[in-house]
């Protein structure tokens, strides 16, 4: 299981870009993924292309982390989960890629 303390932790000692992972073939985009001041933030790339268009930095909130993280695991095992990653946040993407990056 992950906490969002985690998230906080990684992004605060290596900030970095990190992929979408779209189930379908199309390629994935790529964001800018932060911790400051005990927050995920997640802005457009810096160095990776394509990148994603964000018009204003993303706070991830960490009352999404658990569920978000359990719909990923769902989308992981090929469960349809789309209508209730959407319901429960507007940044599933971000979440999901960044679950990937750390290896979950």
């Amino acid at each position: 299981m992950i906490c969002y303390l985690d998230l906080l932790k990684s992004f605060e000692n290596n900030p970095r870009d990190i992929i979408t992972i779209p189930i379908t073939k199309r390629e994935g985009k790529w964001f800018y993924v932060y911790a400051e001041n005990g927050r995920v933030i997640v802005t457009g790339a810096k160095e990776k292309f394509p990148k994603c268009s964000i018009s204003k930095n993303r706070i991830l909130q960490e009352k999404e982390c658990e569920v978000m993280y359990e719909l990923y695991l769902l989308r992981k095992q090929g469960k349809q989960i789309s209508a209730e990653a959407m319901q429960s946040s507007r940044n599933q993407v971000y979440w999901y890629g960044i679950f990937s990056d750390l290896g979950y």
